[in-house]
């Protein structure tokens, strides 16, 4: 990645927040899945959460993240 002023970037990991960001009341945002898949593809992808809602493991059991 390259941010004018500052040296080149290489990008391994991306992590997010799983609630609020790539979910609304426990469930993955429409379209989603296919991002992450191809993200996952290019980096890294690290989901955090406090599972509030029980359903991480069921929307994302089958994505190549952890």
């Amino acid at each position: 990645m390259e941010i004018p002023g500052h040296e080149t970037m290489v990008v391994e990991h991306v992590t997010f927040d799983y609630n609020g960001t790539l979910a609304v009341d426990g469930y993955l945002v429409a379209g989603l899945k296919e991002r992450l898949v191809a993200l996952a593809e290019l980096v890294e992808v690290h989901i955090l959460t406090a599972d509030t809602f029980g359903l991480v493991r069921e929307q994302c059991g089958d994505l190549p993240v952890t």
